[in-house]
Order: structure tokens, then sequence, then C-alpha cells
């Protein structure tokens, strides 16, 4: 039983459900405060015109993003070459027949034999190029776009084909020159409106995309894509109220608008009605389950509603769709650290450091989760990685130069993306564990130099320095963080520690009594106080205190930890030698201690090191066979343990008064070298009264 404290343990399951209830709100809640046109601005489309059937159970076309749907073949009258071959026409007339018939995969075929009889017509080029978006394959696309622009840089379609192409590939800022392009070139739809208002929201600038989107509705007042788009646009600025107006509305006239689900789907999760939210999004998915997005959502909403097992399913459905989306194989990553899914976990962290070196926060998160599982020595190495690549990782989300980056996500990454001295303070934990004090000890003086007003540092030093028999060092330390805030009970604990491992018990019993009277609802001071009358020989008060602290009003994850349980062995140890120093009652009270230390027993997890401890005392197990069962990976604990549990041992030899095998383990707990260990220290002084 270590009594210094200091040293913040990360909960991995607080903290992973802290960042995946940030993700829930993403896109929809990231930024606030612009300026933007209302629903005054336009009518409501619920007053245009009422649907006269419901969603039609039909087979949709697949789409890898909502905000195109529908392939569109806009004519041309300034192709470079419209007057191609005659031998040509037959191909051409073909190819457009079968693109018309939807059967894309022969039209490619068609086109692409046009193309040999005539490698400048443009028109095959493009149309060749839409039969290739339609198939998702946005990489050729792009190609034969590109070729019908260099054939005719006036070809306006071809460059509001490209921004599309570029709109679904989630480069913004390509997409909006493009349909600046196409407008300047005359192609001054409704739709190049839109799109450029979608491009435009999804790089932040909001008022600029209500323009568009106010421009798309004017041309066309039916266009409930337009509408969709904009219910979204207001949802990002907050306008909660008239976003879920419009969404109403557009699935009323349209009930076929995914992206109208998707929004309203969004806002019921945010609101916590999760029915709703998970009916819209299966909605989404059923009307375009190829697209990312509302399975995305609907695992967030899952995970916000308890259900982490139908979360991962989704964000795995996102992966198979999309194998390199960053945001969702982060979020992946924790959820199954979360679900204490290891090797899951980690393969999605390396697949996103393989996609994206620069990814500080994937390292960092990598390092927590390997710090949880114990793997101290790979997790010190990715915080140093995280340390090195954070600056400049920081650069790109702010400069939006991060491979794959993602709008939606920016601000989320810019968030959860911890300050160097957060890095600094974990790793000096994860070297803590692995024994290297002296480089934990650098990370600590860096963490308070940038961080001199907060007392993690002072806290964690000081229990370093304690670690290194460097006492009056981490007094110091405590003594800095009581000057600030004398009500800090924790460091007034750890002073009192340090005190009594130096023998000075007067000093180290006033700290702990102001411990207590500072907190008298917290395990620390009453179980520090019941070991320090323990040590001295005072049982009752011991026995006291120890009942103090298991009487406490703790939750159940309190009560589910092993400083808890620790509590139950050390009363079992002070009442076995009060019942034997009793007259009478001794067996009695024997047989109480041991069925209320068999209850606790009972329900200890095997894996936690407390249990082999209270096997050893009831004697289900020996101490070999109870130190071969500790499960821990760190060097420092191991070393802890093993102190405490001869120690135990050598307490039960000399209640049955067997004086020679206490000095035994007295000495094999002085043997550990776990300086830290108040048991080291107790076992020195036992071993000095035999």
């Amino acid at each position: 039983m270590s009594n210094l404290k200091g040293i913040r343990l990360f909960v991995l399951h607080f903290f992973i459900y802290s960042v995946l209830l940030i993700t829930i709100g993403v896109s929809l809640w990231g930024i606030s405060g612009c300026s933007s046109t209302t629903l005054k601005d336009n009518p409501s489309p619920s007053k245009v015109i009422k649907s006269e059937s419901p969603v039609e159970k039909t087979s949709p076309s697949p789409s890898p993003n909502p905000v195109i749907t529908e392939i569109k073949i806009e004519k041309d009258p300034d192709f470079r070459y419209a007057a191609r071959k005659k031998e040509n026409q037959p191909f051409f007339d073909e190819g457009c027949s079968l693109m018309e018939k939807k059967d894309f995969a022969n039209a490619i075929k068609i086109f692409t034999k046009a193309i040999q009889q005539d490698a400048d017509d443009g028109e095959s080029y493009y149309y060749r190029g839409v039969c290739y978006l339609a198939m998702n394959n946005k990489e050729n696309a792009l190609i034969d776009m590109g070729r019908v622009i260099k054939l005719n840089p006036k070809s306006a379609p071809a460059v509001k084909k490209r921004g599309d192409i570029y709109l679904q590939d989630e480069e913004y800022k390509f997409a909006k020159k493009d349909y600046d392009k196409a407008l300047e070139l005359g192609l001054k739809t409704g739709e190049v409106y839109r799109q450029r208002g979608i491009a435009q929201a999804m790089q932040g600038d909001y008022e600029s995309a209500l323009k568009d989107i106010d421009k798309a509705l004017e041309m066309d007042p039916k266009d409930y894509t337009a509408f969709a788009h904009k219910g979204m646009i207001l949802s990002y600025t907050r306008k909660t109220d008239q976003s879920m107006e419009i969404f109403n509305a557009v699935i009323d006239n349209d009930p076929k608008q995914a992206q109208a689900y998707i929004g309203r789907g969004l806002i019921y999760s945010q609101q916590g009605n999760f029915k709703k939210a998970l009916e819209d999004f299966d909605t989404a998915i059923y009307l375009n389950p190829a697209d990312t997005k509302p399975y995305y959502y609907r695992g967030m909403a899952y995970f916000k509603n308890n259900q982490e097992d139908k979360a991962l399913a989704d964000l795995e459905r996102v992966l198979e769709l999309n194998p390199e989306n960053q945001t969702v194989l982060l979020i992946s990553a924790m959820l199954n650290a979360y679900l204490k899914k290891e090797d899951l976990a980690m393969k999605r962290f390396d697949t996103l450091i393989k996609l994206n070196p620069h990814h500080a926060l994937a390292y960092y998160l990598k390092g927590e989760v390997l710090n949880e599982y114990e793997d101290y020595e790979q997790a010190e190495k990715n915080y140093t990685i995280a340390l090195e690549k954070r600056a400049n990782f920081l650069k790109m989300l702010k400069n939006r130069t991060l491979p794959g980056y993602d709008p939606d996500a920016g601000d989320f990454l810019l968030k959860m993306t911890p300050e160097e001295s957060e890095i600094l303070f974990r790793r000096a934990v994860s070297r803590i564990e692995n024994e290297d004090y002296d480089n934990a000890l650098k990370d600590l003086t860096r963490f308070i130099e940038q961080k001199p007003d907060s007392p993690d540092g002072y806290l964690a030093r000081g229990s370093v320095y304690a670690m290194k028999g460097e006492f009056q060092k981490s007094i110091e330390d405590c003594n800095r963080n009581i000057e600030k805030n004398p009500q800090d009970f924790i460091s007034l604990n750890n002073r009192g520690s340090v005190y009594e491992y130096l023998g000075e018990d007067q000093k180290a019993l006033q700290d702990y009594q102001h411990c207590l009277q500072l907190s008298p609802d917290s395990m620390v001071p009453a179980r520090s106080l019941g070991f320090y009358y323990f040590r001295t020989g005072n049982l009752k008060e011991a026995d006291k205190n120890y009942d103090r602290c298991i009487s406490l009003s703790l939750t159940p994850e309190e009560k589910d930890t092993e400083e808890f349980r620790e509590l139950h062995i050390y009363r079992f140890l002070i009442r076995e030698k009060m019942a034997a120093e009793s007259k009478g009652k001794g067996r009695d009270n024997h047989n109480e201690n041991k069925k209320e230390l068999e209850k606790i027993y009972e329900i200890t997890p095997e894996k936690e090191w407390s249990h082999p401890a209270m096997g050893i005392l009831l004697e289900k197990i020996s101490v070999d066979e109870g130190i071969k069962k500790l499960t821990t990976k760190s060097k420092r604990q191991k070393k802890e343990q093993i102190c405490s549990i001869y120690f135990y041992a050598a307490e039960m030899y000399l209640i049955k008064g067997n004086k020679e095998k206490a000095r035994e383990y007295f000495q094999k707990s002085i043997d550990t070298d776990a300086r830290i260990q108040a048991e080291w220290k107790f076992a020195q002084d036992e071993l000095n009264k035999l």
C-alpha cells in the first residue's frame, strides 16, 4: 500500500466516453456565431407542394454522397469537335443509349471505342466520365473531365461535373473553384448555385453558402435537395428550430431526400430522442445505402444510447465503404479500446498512422490505450512521436493541409489534440511504471515549467522524488502546493507519508489529522491514519479508521477498486491481531473476520492483484502461488505488489506466533526494495522488533 498520491491514473472508459460524446456533434455543432439568412428569405417547402405518397420501397441506386444523387447529361454546344467523324457516330449514339439505361459498364466500353476512333472526341470523354462517376470511379471520371477541359477550356458542363467530383471527394476548395468557373462560363443553373453553396458550407463560409442555396431555391422553389442542405447549414449555425421546420417540410414534400433524414436525425440525437434519431438514420440508409454518413451518425446515436456493439458495427460498415476515413478509424480505435478489444483497437490505430504519419493525435491516443493495457514501453514511444509531430500536425489542421483532412472533423481534432504539457505528463507516467525515474523527473519538470499553477506536476514529481529516496525534495514539492492552496489535502497526505518514512511520526500524524479535517468524506486521510496507527501499535484506532473508510458513502465505481479492496485486507490483519490478543472470544472473532474477507475475495476479479493476496491470507494458496498469479506488466507495480504480499504473509505468521517465518517474509518484503511502499518501511520496523 503506497500512501503517496498524485500520479494521476488514466481511466480509459471515462476518457474514451468523453471523446466519443464529443464526436456525436462533430459536424452538426462544430461552429457557431456566423450571420445567416433565415427562413423568411424563402418560403418553407411545406408551402410549395405536398407529396401524395410515402417513400416507395424501391431499390435506390447507390451513391457515395447524398450531395449528388442523380446522373445528369448536360448538352454542350461548344465542344471542339461537335462534328465528329461519320463512322464514329454509331458508337457515340450507342454509348448514350446504354448510359440512359444505366448500363454504365457497357457504356464505358462503347465510349472507349469512340475515343479510339477519334482521340479528340470531347463528348465521348465527357459521357464516359459521367459513367465512371455513376460507378463511383472518381479517379477515372476526374481524368476524363480534365481531358474534355483541355480540349475545350470553355466547356461549362465538364467544369461543373469536375466540381461535382471534387465535392464528392471532399476537395471543397477545388469544387468551389470549378463552380465559380462554370458560372463564369454561363452555366447559371440552380444546381450549380446549390453545389457551390454546399462547397462553401463545408469550408465554414455559411453566409455565402446560404446566399447560393437561396439563389438555387429562387430559380427552382421545388429543389428539395437545396432545402435539405439549407436545413443542414442552419443546423451548423445552431438555428435548430428553423432547420427542424425545413427538414420536416422537405420530408413531407420529397420523402426520398436522405439528407433531410440525416439532418433531422442529428437534431433528435442531440435532444436525446434516440428512437426517432435511429428511425431517421435507418431511412437515410435505406434511401442511400452507399453513403457513409448515416451509418456514422447512427453509430454515434447507438453509443449514446448504450448500445456499444451496434455502434461499433456501424463504424465498421463505414470503413467497409471507405477504408481510408481517418476520422472513423480514430473513433473506431477508441471504441474498440472502450470495449476492451485490444487487437482491433491497435489495428485501427496502425491503419490510421500508416495512412497519415503526421497524425499526432492518433499517436497520443494510441499511447493512452497502451498505457491502460500496461504496455508502458510502447506507450512511451507513442507519446514521444506525438510530441515530435504535434506542432506540425496542428499547423496542418489549421491550414487544412493535413492529408485526408475532413472539414467535418477539423474542430474536433483541434479540440482533442492535447497540449504539449499533457503529453509530457502522460509520458512521465509511463516512465514511472518502467522505473525510469530520472527521465520521468525531466518530463515532470518541463510540465511544471509550462503549467506552474497546476498542482498535478508537483504532486507527481514529489512522488517520484520519494521513489528515488530524495525525501527533502519530495517535501518541498508538497509544500509548494500547500502554500498555493492550504486546502490541498492530497499534498498534506503525501507530506505526511514522507514524514512517516523519515521517522517523524508526530509531523506525519499532524498532517494526516489535518487532512481528515479538510476531507472527512475521502478515503485518503482515514486510510493513512489507519495504517499509521497499525504501524505504531494502536490497533483500536487503526480498526476505527479502516472501518470509517469502508463505511463511507462511496459509488460502485469507487468500491470496485484495488484501493478499496486493500482496506479490507488491512482491517482483516488488524482484527486478526486483536483476536489473537483477546481472551475467550478470539476464535469467534477470527471466524467472523474470515467470513468478511471471504465475501470480498469471492467478488474480486482474479486478474486483480488483491485476489491472490486475499487468497494467501485465507490460506487458499501459498505465497509463491500468489506471486505467480500477479498479472501487472508494470515493473514498479509488480515490485510493490510483491512487497505487500510478503508483508501480509509475515504479519500472518507473526499473528500465529511463528516468528522465524515472520522474520523470513519481512526480510523478503524489504529485499524487494520497493521504497515508496509503506509496507517496505513497516517491514523494517517489524523486523527490528523481532
